[in-house]
């Protein structure tokens, strides 16, 4: 999908990872060299009419405020009213609705796999954006057709006025020192809160590899739940020998130590069963995601992988392992599985295997028994499904 990444002079992953994540904006020149855009504009803007595909239309003047934003499906009519100028259409979870654009994401899992998010492809005619704004999360931008001109701002996001009555954060008075025209295979990564507006010079598409990170509110809470749902009722706040206060009203300074260092207590938790909840909660699936399980047996998997036969993950499902010694704890969608290190390495070294690489899996002590009970959940897929 795509080719080896092209690090600029004096950069590889580790040193990007110093010194730009989450730090500094760094463009990427003719970051995948040979590249052919494999999904062009019509190719997109059927997608958008499909229901099952997460599409928007961001229409810069032409809807009923600036800067309005629809959602999809869209109809061939739509398109045809829009015209040639003022707006941008864009498909989110690309490698899921098209579960061979996952490819595209394997030159970025130097970043862990629980920090990527998705595939976004937008196209936009010449003048198109979705205005200048900032978001919450890292991303690289990479033109895969035509060219596009990026303003980026000095720092990170610090109190810019948002446009009022608009669909989305449009950044009022934005302010920029930097711009780059990207053309096709050019890359711009930018940190969470950075200040950009992306201007299609040509009819132009952008595909964004975005980053999740976890709330931190939604992290503490659900912890807190977690541990609030292990205690037993009779375990309460206890203070013998407490000083009795000045006046029988008092939360005194003692109690308010007192409580706070229970509590503290309480949330630390321990060590297993933080990270027990943490690989269900960085993996866990959405409630309406639609699995359908299959019963294999060892042979069945012996057989697919004699006859060049595939084995997937499915696309909503995450996977990540805990190390524990010689052992590990894999986590996918939210569910763990006691397994051998390599076993959970090997199950989350790749997201499909296919024949040799198949039998190499299976090769793996205890790999066998671990895809059974995956494929049971609809964690993973052969392509004997569709049969």
């Amino acid at each position: 999908m795509l080719p080896t990444l092209n690090w600029p002079d004096g950069i590889d992953a580790k040193r990007f990872v110093r010194d730009y994540w989450q730090q500094r904006p760094l463009l990427f020149r003719n970051a995948f060299p040979g590249f052919e855009n494999p999904l062009p504009a019509d190719e997109l803007a059927g997608l958008a009419c499909e229901a099952e595909v997460s599409s928007r239309l961001v229409l810069e003047s032409r809807g009923e405020r600036p800067w309005t934003l629809r959602q999809g499906p869209f109809d061939a009519e739509t398109f045809d009213w829009l015209g040639t100028e003022g707006w941008s259409l864009m498909i989110t979870d690309l490698e899921k609705v098209l579960p061979d654009f996952r490819a595209a994401l394997e030159p970025f899992r130097f970043i862990p796999d629980w920090r990527i998010d998705d595939l976004m492809a937008s196209f936009a005619p010449p003048g198109g954006s979705v205005g200048p704004h900032f978001d919450a999360y890292d991303v690289f931008l990479f033109q895969a057709e035509g060219r596009r001109s990026w303003h980026i701002g000095p720092e990170p996001e610090c109190g810019y006025q948002l446009l009022e009555g608009a669909d989305l954060k449009i950044i009022e008075t934005p302010e920029f020192d930097d711009v780059f025209t990207l053309e096709p295979g050019d890359m711009l990564y930018l940190p969470p809160r950075y200040a950009h507006h992306g201007v299609a010079l040509d009819p132009c598409i952008t595909w964004s590899i975005g980053f999740r990170a976890p709330a931190l509110g939604d992290l503490a809470s659900a912890w807190a739940d977690n541990v609030a749902a292990s205690l037993p009722d009779d375990k309460l706040y206890c203070d013998p020998n407490f000083t009795p206060p000045t006046s029988p009203g008092e939360i005194s300074a003692n109690a308010r130590t007192a409580l706070r260092q229970q509590l503290q207590d309480v949330l630390a938790g321990d060590e297993t069963a933080f990270d027990q909840f943490i690989g269900q909660f960085l993996t866990d699936r959405a409630a309406d995601v639609a699995l359908h399980g299959q019963e294999i047996t060892p042979e069945t998997l012996r057989s697919l992988a004699a006859a060049g036969g595939s084995l997937s993950r499915h696309p909503e499902i995450r996977f990540a392992f805990v190390p524990m010694g010689e052992d590990a704890t894999l986590f996918a969608g939210g569910v763990s599985f006691t397994t051998h290190l390599p076993v959970a390495a090997a199950m989350c070294q790749h997201v499909s295997w296919q024949g040799a690489s198949l039998q190499q899996l299976l090769d793996v002590p205890g790999a066998d028994a671990l895809l059974m009970a995956l494929s049971a959940l609809g964690f993973v897929e052969s392509d004997a499904d569709d049969d």
